[in-house]
């Protein structure tokens, strides 16, 4: 196939598939934009996050650091000392919503929860979010549906297609 072949099936499969996704997404959870990579001039999707956060949230995604994978995050307080890394043992405090500001989860008593890095014991969205911490540090976390329980939710607790905001305080690391 010539390299115009390949650009018109790229243009072909992206662009319907940017388009059925903007067009099935449900209250305003995600917004899809296409964008032209000139130095290509290939047809490039770029998903970004339109969302509305409840007020009491106090979400700025434009204050926020983006990762290459969707996470946001901003870190509300600076810790100190050893940073999280994969296999590190971690205890932490924590607090979870959904974008309309119901907390769906709270674990903000004696040692905290505890999982090791890197292991996948816990959602994709905190293995990134996380990693980096420092001891006594404080972070917010908006994490789209790709990294947290995806399309399918976790039934009785996490609804399909949600997008999680998590405040983390690292209490502990164990090597």
């Amino acid at each position: 196939m010539t390299l115009p072949g390949v650009k018109f099936l790229l243009a072909m499969t992206i662009v319907p598939a940017v388009v059925l996704a903007t067009a099935c997404t449900r209250g305003g959870e995600a917004d899809s934009a296409v964008a032209i990579d000139a130095a290509t001039d290939l047809t490039v999707a770029a998903v970004s996050m339109a969302i509305e956060f409840a007020d009491e949230l106090d979400i700025d995604l434009d204050a926020m650091t983006r990762l290459p994978s969707g996470l946001y995050y901003v870190d509300i307080e600076d810790g100190s000392g050893l940073g999280a890394r994969d296999a590190h043992v971690l205890n932490v405090y924590y607090t979870g919503w959904f974008t309309t500001g119901e907390q769906f989860d709270e674990n903000t008593e004696g040692e905290g929860f505890s999982f090791q890095l890197g292991r996948h014991q816990v959602i994709r969205g905190w293995e990134e979010g996380i990693r980096g911490m420092r001891i006594g540090g404080k972070r917010r976390l908006v994490i789209p549906p790709s990294l947290a329980y995806g399309q399918r939710g976790r039934p009785g607790s996490i609804p399909p297609s949600a997008t999680l905001v998590f405040d983390v305080e690292l209490l502990n690391i164990r090597l």
